[in-house]
Parts: C-alpha cells; sequence; structure tokens
C-alpha cells in the first residue's frame, strides 16, 4: 500500500486499488490483465486538529471536482490520457447543467473519507461521463508496472493535494 500524502493544510491523501472488486475475483487488487478495469478510491485523512470540509461538485464545469492522475508505466514514461470517446461537450455541458451533484463531507480530526473513482483505464459507452477523471480515462493496456498518483481538484480550498505514488501490474 501507498503511504498517506504529506499533510501540509491538515488534509492527506491517498489513491487505494479497489480491494473489494479484486478479492472478489480471487485476484490480487494491484495486478490486472489487460483490458480489466482499474478502479480505485481517493481518500482523505483530516491530520488537523480542526474539522475540515469536504466539497464535492460536478457543476459549473470550469471549477468542478476531479482528480488528474499522473501514470506512468515503468520503463515508457508517462500515460497521457485519452478523452470520453462517447461523449462530448455539448452532451456533458446538457447533462450536468441540468443534473448537477453536489455534497459537502466534514471530517473531524482524525476521520478519514474515500470516495470511488471508476475505471480509470477506459470509457465505454454507458458507464458515464468519467466526471471525477474530468471526463478522460488513462489507458494502460500494455503489460507492465505502473506508478499512478492523483491530484484532487476543487475539493477543499487548500491547494491541490498529490497522493503518493499507487504501483499496480497490467499482465
Amino acid at each position: 500500500m501507498p503511504p498517506w500524502s504529506d499533510a501540509p493544510d491538515g488534509l492527506a491523501a491517498i489513491l487505494l486499488p479497489d480491494h473489494e472488486a479484486a478479492a472478489g475475483e480471487g485476484q490480487d487488487p494491484f495486478r490486472y490483465r489487460a483490458g480489466d478495469p482499474i478502479l480505485v478510491w481517493a481518500g482523505y485523512r483530516n491530520r488537523s486538529s480542526r474539522a475540515i470540509v469536504l466539497r464535492y461538485r460536478d457543476w459549473p464545469l470550469a471549477s468542478h471536482t476531479h482528480w488528474e492522475l499522473r501514470v506512468e508505466r515503468a520503463g515508457a514514461g508517462a500515460v497521457s490520457p485519452v478523452a470520453h470517446p462517447h461523449v462530448d461537450a455539448a452532451a456533458i455541458q446538457d447533462f450536468f447543467s441540468r443534473n448537477p451533484h453536489t455534497f459537502e463531507v466534514t471530517l473531524e480530526p482524525g476521520a478519514t473519507f474515500f470516495l470511488f473513482v471508476d475505471r480509470i483505464n477506459s470509457a465505454e459507452p454507458g458507464w458515464g461521463y468519467k466526471e471525477r477523471l474530468d471526463f478522460r480515462f488513462y489507458p494502460m493496456s500494455t503489460p507492465g508496472e505502473y506508478a499512478i498518483s492523483a491530484i484532487g481538484r476543487f475539493f477543499h480550498p487548500a491547494p491541490a493535494l498529490t497522493t503518493r505514488a499507487l504501483r499496480v501490474w497490467v499482465e
């Protein structure tokens, strides 16, 4: 497991594989077959002595909450994000302007909160807009070791946090 990030303003972050999905299939949560969905959780821990409010919103788009991933394949370099191939800007604006989703979570000192980030490595029809990844995905179909870190954008008022790298293997 990767360690939690530093907590410069009292909030630490972590990116973890979806252990439940992998365990249910009898697989190592860090190993995937090429083409299998990679599911992760973005987590936050309050390491301060005061309450911290996390605010999720997917509208307006200019300041919607999302995670920008940094994905790197060992020996091959960065994996560039790819725009969702099944939705366009008009469909995104039409849907989210009419169906905004917002919530707040107050983290008391020592408390943690996790938010699911689905299928970071693909964008299939019928599996959503990928709004939590800024309408993008990160293809990881080539076998190898991948280091994945996340930068949370617009989830809290302090500067964006970057997680430490989660390492996964695609076989």
